[in-house]
């Protein structure tokens, strides 16, 4: 566990999460924290976590740093790494934490009590604390993230005779970064660039499995093999050639557009939230009720609307692209195959 050291995780909560009680018993989250803990995992990779646990139950964490010795860098970031990830693990476990503190669980039933100088919350606020919980876990999880991504590359100086230390190999070569780095659109940030997701990491990440499947069933198809596999490769190289940006670019549109038009049906309001579409012009319905089921369903549906257009205008991109390969190019009159019985939307 990467909490409790020396017995002291009441406090580390306290100094974490500065708006709850010192009083609350480290005790009482124990299984919140394990469960959020499983979940970090899940989202960074249980090799780097491992890194971040082992420091923080070794002596070299938040040891006295003997000023001069440049190899002291590498313990450095490993505080800020065990920092930047208890953040999201405590506020998440904390928001797991706090509907079952609202209620008192005695052998009765459960029971609310009242004082003379405290009240229960009405459920409107608490409806909105618990959305500033979810935002604020959410921010958490991104800029651990961030982190990462900054110092992926870091590397420190060694003692004598040592070699430097690369101090996030672990990130790097984890599953999540690597499946990340395969795809046409290969970063928040260049996500962004083409739907709006507030360059959040974390929606990235969760979003990768289906931006995998369409990137596959649906994008690839629509150009030759000889021009995908080219585009692939100036991506991991970054040389894309100004013959192929054009062309990438609907690619990378049609991508998204199609990726959060799945994503508004398969994914729940926690992992999606409503914020990513207030930005979108055509929303047909209330924009602070976007959660709402139909609503979402329409919003699918008016993306994938816009995610076909932005195919076909592919299309005839690459038929003006010679040669052209005709037996590896999907013509668009075959994408029925991969719509719904009304032949009106995709239904991957």
């Amino acid at each position: 566990m990467i909490f409790n050291k020396n017995e002291n995780g009441s406090d580390e909560l306290k100094a974490l999460i500065g708006f709850i009680y010192r009083s609350i018993d480290f005790e009482d989250l124990y299984t919140y924290i394990k469960l959020s803990e499983r979940e970090m995992k899940k989202i960074i990779g249980s090799e780097i976590f491992k890194v971040a646990e082992d420091h923080y139950n070794s002596d070299d964490y938040k040891a006295e740093i003997t000023e001069g010795e440049e190899a002291n860098a590498a313990l450095l970031l490993l505080d800020e790494l065990v920092e930047y990830i208890q953040l999201p693990v405590a506020m998440n476990a904390y928001r797991m934490f706090a509907p079952g503190n609202d209620l008192s669980h005695s052998e009765t039933g459960r029971q609310m009590y009242i004082s003379e100088g405290l009240k229960t919350a009405f459920e409107w606020m608490i409806d909105k604390d618990d959305m500033n919980l979810l935002n604020l876990y959410h921010g958490s999880v991104d800029a651990l993230l961030e982190f990462l991504d900054e110092n992926k590359d870091t590397e420190t100086e060694g003692k004598e005779g040592e070699e430097g230390v690369k101090v996030f190999e672990a990130w790097i070569s984890s599953d999540a970064y690597i499946k990340s780095k395969e795809l046409l659109i290969n970063n928040a940030d260049t996500f962004n660039d083409h739907f709006f997701i507030n360059e959040s990491r974390r929606l990235f990440l969760v979003l990768t499995p289906i931006l995998k499947t369409v990137e596959g069933d649906i994008i690839r198809p629509c150009v030759s093999k000889e021009k995908y596999n080219e585009i692939k490769q100036m991506i991991l190289e970054d040389n894309l050639s100004d013959e192929n940006k054009p062309l990438l670019a609907l690619m990378r549109d049609a991508l998204a557009l199609l990726t959060i038009s799945k994503a508004c049906t398969r994914l729940s309001s926690e992992v999606l939230p409503n914020g990513v579409f207030q930005h979108y012009s055509n929303y047909p319905g209330n924009t602070k009720n976007t959660s709402a089921r139909s609503d979402r369903i329409e919003l699918s549906k008016a993306l994938e609307r816009d995610g076909l257009a932005k195919l076909k205008n592919l299309q005839s991109m690459m038929t003006k692209i010679k040669p052209i390969d005709t037996e590896t190019t999907l013509d668009m009159t075959e994408f029925t195959k991969y719509m719904d019985p009304d032949k009106k939307y995709l239904s991957l």
